[in-house]
């Protein structure tokens, strides 16, 4: 049986708290204050590679921004954009050499 290792990671107003999980157990887990969200680089270097990252945010856009360069300066690959609609929201995940979204034009 495969398993597929998931980081989990949900942004609060207070306290990012995160996770990383193999399919069957926790791996790792771990809370800072959302105003030391620069130390997540740190945090996210001690991680074992994840196959799928899942987050949550609700501390806003500045947040967001810091949590995906935390992630993308440690080479996570993060999801290419997300399908909306009134009731469900996908993730998109591409596997090219496209990086904005005019080239996919």
């Amino acid at each position: 049986m495969t398993t597929q290792t998931t980081i989990a990671i949900d942004a609060g107003n207070t306290r990012i708290k995160w996770g990383v999980h193999d399919g069957a157990a926790w791996l790792a887990q771990g809370a800072l204050p959302t105003g030391e969200v620069s130390r997540l680089t740190e945090v996210v270097a001690g991680w074992p590679d994840g196959e799928r990252v899942v987050a949550c945010n609700v501390a806003g856009e500045a947040v967001a921004q810091d949590i995906e360069e935390a992630l993308r300066a440690q080479n996570v690959e993060l999801p290419s954009g997300r399908i909306e609609s009134q009731t469900r929201e996908f993730s998109v995940l591409s596997r090219t050499g496209l990086t904005t979204p005019q080239q996919f034009e």
